[in-house]
């Protein structure tokens, strides 16, 4: 409880200082050093904190991180660790890595991303001029003319070894290129014999001219979608009852009227780029802007009873441990049922709604229609059980006299005889709801009915003496206090 006290005060708090203040590393605090792992379970095993929502101070740190990375000259490369590069003959070390700024979380698979996505890359080359040649009748001098870089990430262009993007991503992956040119001035000198007057003299003749190179390096972010969540909705004749949902895990919040059920998705941040390799020395350095990832995980401390939630309850929530996952108190959420009586949304950690696949399902009570017909010396009954033209199925309780009994309703209708005779008859409809009521084949579940009728006439004498015995019954109280007032009366007489 007091980590969750602690994570939503510091959500508030929005870092100003260089690399992202301790409280929004969820890496290395048992170790006190960076941890650069990407491996889930290991990370897990060394977070400390865990964030319930979409921790935004990383966009800051990335973007401080994209800004202040090392620039350099035409005859250095600075690498980020564990970065591979491409190298021509005149091209070295060339490299681009894309950097996610905001909009982005990473999954075990891919990345998840919001419509719209700020990204940011870094990219860096050296240039390695041939050696000259100044041997011989045919020299080689070499020099720089120029080099330049185009990047372009998803339809945006840019000249920069560095900058930020905002794009929307519409295919499954964010694409990065960059092409890196160089220009290089060749001054080559010739030797000749020229015989002039039986005089032999070396002349030299100096050509210029220019060669051009150029190397193509890329880099890419995999996007994972959201596929649709399944929804089932139940309702009555007044509205809707509740809701089975069974969210896909990049569903962090379920909305309805103004309250929320958080806490389906939980949040950790780790460095990915913390050093630089500096080429061509070799020479390692600790860059003072770590660039940083959000990383995905199952709800934090679900139990089967509980989820993290604002104003309404969460009934009967159904968790179990993501077989990718090995962390205590980590759970991807199955299935919850809420009492919600409005419309819902499913929503990502981004705020977007997400779509799903609604089931209506409806708890109805049924319509009965009984007909009694005179077949000989019995009566035929029939009775007849739907709601919305859906047919009942199941149990009939009947009671016929004193006889009961139990029949099993066929495509809505139940039907039996029963002697002639003045007797009531009455029928009871169990409910047909079940607490996963989803599971159900049906469209419609049936609320219980009951009911009773009289059929048959009476038989006149028996008519008779019972009219004689309730004016009997209403008669001799009258009576008994005629009698009683009587004897008071003679007896003081007396």
């Amino acid at each position: 409880m007091f980590l969750l006290f602690l994570l939503a005060l510091l959500a508030l708090i929005i870092p100003a200082s260089a690399d992202l203040p301790r409280y929004y590393q969820s890496d290395d605090a048992d170790l006190m050093e960076s941890f650069n792992s990407t491996d889930l379970n290991e990370i897990a095993e060394h977070t400390d904190i865990l964030f319930l929502k979409y921790p935004s101070a990383v966009s800051e740190q990335n973007r401080r991180f994209i800004s202040s990375f090392p620039s350099t000259g035409d005859d250095e490369s600075v690498i980020p660790l564990g970065v591979q590069t491409e190298s021509s003959d005149v091209i070295r070390d060339a490299y681009i890595k894309l950097i996610p700024v905001n909009g982005l979380i990473k999954t075990p698979s891919a990345y998840y991303a919001d419509k719209e996505v700020t990204i940011g890359y870094v990219a860096d080359y050296r240039i390695v001029l041939p050696p000259d040649d100044d041997e011989g009748d045919v020299r080689y001098y070499y020099s720089l003319k120029g080099a330049s870089i185009t990047v372009e990430v998803e339809g945006k262009v840019s000249g920069s070894k560095k900058d930020v993007f905002t794009v929307h991503p519409t295919g499954n992956t964010i694409e990065a290129k960059a092409e890196i040119k160089a220009v290089i001035n060749v001054r080559k000198e010739v030797d000749v014999e020229v015989t002039r007057n039986n005089t032999t003299y070396i002349v030299t003749h100096v050509y210029h001219y220019t060669q051009h190179h150029s190397l193509s390096v890329a880099d890419n972010i995999p996007l994972e979608f959201c596929k649709p969540s399944d929804v089932y909705m139940l309702k009555d004749e007044k509205g809707i009852l509740e809701y089975w949902v069974f969210p896909n895990r990049f569903v962090a919040e379920i909305r309805s009227n103004g309250t929320a059920v958080g806490g389906l998705m939980s949040f950790l941040t780790y460095r990915t780029v913390k050093d630089a390799v500096i080429k061509p020395l070799n020479s390692h350095e600790a860059l003072s802007e770590p660039a940083y990832e959000v990383l995905a995980l199952p709800a934090y401390q679900l139990t089967s009873n509980n989820v993290a939630i604002l104003d309404r309850k969460v009934e009967e929530a159904e968790v179990s441990l993501e077989k990718d996952f090995t962390v205590g108190s980590l759970y991807r959420v199955k299935a919850l049922r809420i009492s919600f009586t409005k419309n819902i949304e499913l929503v990502d950690a981004f705020g977007n709604v997400l779509s799903c696949n609604l089931h209506e399902k409806y708890y109805l009570r049924p319509d009965v229609d009984v007909k009694v017909e005179d077949v000989g010396d019995k009566y035929a009954v029939t009775i007849r059980i739907s709601a919305t033209e859906e047919a009942y199925s199941g149990p009939v309780y009947v009671t016929a006299g004193r006889k009961q009994f139990t029949l099993n309703a066929s495509d809505g209708v139940v039907s039996f005889e029963t002697d002639k005779g003045y007797k009531k008859v009455g029928y009871a409809i169990p409910s047909t709801f079940i607490g996963e009521w989803y599971k159900s084949n049906r469209s419609v579940l049936f609320k219980p009915v009951s009911g009773t009728l009289i059929i048959g006439e009476p038989d006149s004498l028996l008519l008779t003496m019972y009219k004689l015995i309730y004016i009997g019954i209403g008669v001799l109280p009258f009576v008994i206090a005629y009698l009683l007032v009587k004897w008071i009366l003679y007896d003081e007489n007396t």
